[in-house]
């Protein structure tokens, strides 16, 4: 099992070097968050990047969410997903149509983290993931991977990990270019390889860090391995895929990089990311014909 999940794993961090991320986490890091998200009962995903230019939030982030989500429930899992008003109307959409259960809270603004924190102690979740959700860099502001201040566009969503690290629940965040929430673990690395680390790198440390050529590999890599561990094929089909594509340009989710509403993400088509899917799903199927 250890060989098909350090696959996985590598798959998902497949152009990590182009971003300056190599060295920035491993295999056994995956694999860590997937056994305790088997673990867990209830789990707490927090994504949607806004692009301040677009004035809406990214493609990348809310389909790794939703495929984790659906895989998730499949194990009987409880799970919500927090986002803010940039991201509301794609991860509606998309719960709606995969027909999730998950709960979806929106954190509106900054001055709203009483009321947030008030909902993770109730929810009481036994793991939290951030998957593409911006960080607050060591200077308490947020930044695009170009170092613009991006801060008004992006509520503080940081109190909600610090919390979490004080109620001991187990925290895995995933990212692909140094600004997400969780990067602090490998600042060293960021702040010497990414250009404008020393300004954009965020400040929080995840438990587990999951980098990724794009961050919604690493939902998917997520699911691949549980898949593993629960010796059961997890992962959505390529007809569900091509449905939330289609979703997500209804809703107005744009390409990060590219800067507009596209089939593309971080610039990579949607056959180049369906093709990771494809290739996680390929080493899923033959671990578990193999171990039939």
């Amino acid at each position: 099992m250890h060989n098909a999940a350090e696959k996985i794993a590598e798959i998902c961090s497949r152009y990590t070097t182009e971003r300056g991320m190599q060295g920035t986490s491993d295999w056994q890091e995956f694999y860590r968050a997937a056994e305790q998200l088997l673990n867990a009962k209830k789990v707490m995903i927090v994504t949607g990047f806004c692009i301040a230019l677009c004035g809406i939030g990214e493609n990348d982030g809310p389909l790794g969410s939703v495929c984790l989500t659906a895989a998730l429930e499949r194990l009987g899992k409880q799970v919500c997903l927090v986002t803010d008003p940039y991201s509301e109307t794609i991860l509606k959409n998309l719960i709606e149509l995969l027909q999730l259960k998950a709960d979806l809270y929106i954190h509106r603004n900054s001055d709203d983290i009483k009321e947030l924190l008030a909902y993770l102690e109730d929810f009481q979740p036994n793991h939290l993931i951030g998957l593409e959700r911006s960080g607050r860099a060591f200077d308490g502001r947020a930044y695009s991977m170009h170092a613009v201040d991006i801060t008004d566009f992006c509520p503080d969503t940081d109190p909600l990990f610090v919390r979490a690290r004080e109620m001991q629940i187990p925290i895995s965040c995933i990212g692909d270019g140094g600004n997400e929430v969780g990067m602090g673990k490998v600042s060293v690395l960021i702040q010497s390889q990414v250009p404008k680390g020393e300004i954009i790198c965020a400040a929080f440390s995840a438990d587990n860090l999951l980098t990724c050529g794009v961050s919604n590999w690493g939902g998917y890599g997520l699911v691949g391995i549980l898949s593993l561990l629960s010796h059961q094929d997890l992962l959505y089909d390529d007809g569900t895929d091509t449905a939330v594509t289609a979703s997500m340009l209804q809703s107005g989710a744009v390409d990060g990089v590219l800067k507009q509403i596209s089939e593309t993400t971080d610039s990579f088509s949607r056959m180049e990311n369906l093709s990771i899917l494809q290739e996680i799903r390929t080493v899923v199927h033959s671990y578990l014909e193999q171990s039939t």
